[in-house]
C-alpha cells in the first residue's frame, strides 16, 4: 500500500510510513501488469489508475472478479497466471 484507502482501512496506514521510491521500483523490475475489477468493493478503480501511472503502465479493467479473494468466490485467476507464464518464457 502507498495511499491512505480512507478511515475503512486504518489498519494499513503503517505501509505510509515510509514513501515508495517509484523510480527504484521500475528499475528493479523487469515489467509490471496492473489488473483490477470494476466491481471490486474494497478498492476503487482510481487507486488502480494511480498505480499504473506511478508504475508507468496501463491499466487493465476486468469485470465480474470483485476483489479478487475467495470471499468473492474467487480460487483461481488464469488471467493473472497468463501473465506471470508470458513473464517466465523467454
Amino acid at each position: 500500500f502507498y495511499e491512505d484507502l480512507g478511515d475503512d482501512y486504518a489498519e494499513i496506514r503503517s505501509f505510509l510510513d515510509h514513501p515508495v521510491d517509484w523510480e527504484a521500483v521500475r528499475a528493479r523490475c523487469g515489467s509490471f501488469t496492473v489488473i483490477h475489477s470494476r466491481d471490486d468493493d474494497a478498492v476503487p478503480v482510481a487507486r488502480a489508475e494511480n498505480l499504473s501511472e506511478k508504475l508507468g503502465v496501463a491499466l487493465e479493467l476486468h469485470d465480474g472478479y470483485g476483489h479478487f479473494s475467495g470471499g468473492d468466490g474467487l480460487t483461481k485467476l488464469p488471467l493473472v497466471l497468463e501473465k506471470i507464464s508470458g513473464d517466465l518464457v523467454p
